[in-house]
């Protein structure tokens, strides 16, 4: 049957968490041309160990999957649990016969093709924010095996992200930021995977360095609350799909939202003098919102840095442009 031809995805998102994938997510599926597999982030790419926080997928045995008790397989457990839920909720064949194949057989890139048969004769992808950790050895075996693979990478100003990220797991553990002590707020805002998911430079000369300009889309958090419609344009006619920008005034709101709790003074400042020569470099290289960005850490930053005087002297902020 056609829909069980077997093939590659056409599009990665690739990052970065809390930048607005889930909001991608739910535009492009409504899409009647784009098809994303149920499970929003597939992890494949990044089983190994050497990636912060590992995939569910690192060990190919299914019963380790299912009964160890280490992090990655909680994970695993989770995710099944709650395919299915899914299932007993709303039935569905086709529904059952990919949670089973997901979650059951041993990953391979065989494997992995089989996870887009549903998808035959659409543009097929998938958004895994941790893709955009994978190192230049990894992103080269990707380019390999799917040459012509489009890109969209989505990134956040990294203090607000760091911010969020801390937001949103104290809200999944029902841990209250008011029990956190100041110590451990800034454990958690400067943990390795957040700063590693947000060295956009050096994420972008890693992927820059294997795949072609035209591969790559960058897009911006910002423009989601700025301009929805028109990012989701600009994402659609980069996949080469009907342009028809979002489906219905639902689409224009965040999703997956954290509590309200403003980030205090001292970590902000912390977070900007830690950020801020990274995107003082790339709004120097590419302007628009990373100049945007810069321009907001004043105040928090003494305006005696080095990279805020070749700002001041030589960086136009008048436009900002994705």
């Amino acid at each position: 049957m056609a829909n069980k031809i077997p093939h590659f995805p056409r599009f990665l998102g690739i990052g970065a968490a809390r930048a607005g994938t889930t909001w991608l997510s739910k535009n492009l599926t409504a899409h009647p041309q784009i098809w994303i597999p149920r499970i929003k982030e597939l992890h494949y790419f990044t089983r190994s160990a050497k990636y912060v926080g590992p995939s569910q997928l690192i060990d190919a045995a299914p019963l380790k999957r299912l009964f160890s008790r280490q992090k990655p397989y909680r994970q695993y457990r989770h995710v099944a649990t709650k395919a299915v839920a899914s299932n007993i909720v709303r039935p569905s064949l086709k529904k059952l016969m990919w949670d089973a194949n997901y979650l059951l057989r041993a990953p391979s890139d065989d494997w992995y093709k089989t996870l887009f048969a549903q998808g035959y004769g659409r543009v097929t992808g998938e958004i895994t924010p941790r893709y955009s950790m994978l190192d230049e050895v990894d992103i080269r075996a990707l380019k390999a095996l799917i040459p012509d693979l489009k890109l969209i990478f989505i990134m956040r100003e990294p203090v607000d992200r760091a911010w969020s990220l801390v937001k949103y797991h104290a809200k999944r553990s029902r841990t209250p930021l008011a029990d956190l002590s100041g110590e451990e707020l800034r454990r958690r805002a400067f943990a390795d995977v957040i700063g590693r998911q947000s060295d956009y430079e050096a994420i972008l000369s890693r992927w820059r360095a294997v795949f072609a300009e035209s591969q790559l889309l960058e897009v911006f958090y910002d423009e989601i609350s700025e301009q929805p419609d028109a990012l989701l344009r600009r994402i659609q006619s980069f996949l080469g799909v009907q342009v028809t920008g979002l489906a219905d005034s639902d689409s224009r709101r965040k999703i997956n939202g954290s509590f309200e709790e403003p980030i205090p003074h001292d970590l902000r400042a912390e977070l900007v003098a830690h950020y801020l020569p990274m995107v003082a470099r790339l709004s120097e290289a590419e302007g628009g919102y990373f100049t945007h960005w810069l321009d907001s850490y004043r105040g928090f930053a003494p305006v005696s840095l080095p990279a805020f005087v070749a700002h001041s002297s030589g960086v136009s902020t008048e436009t900002v442009s994705p």
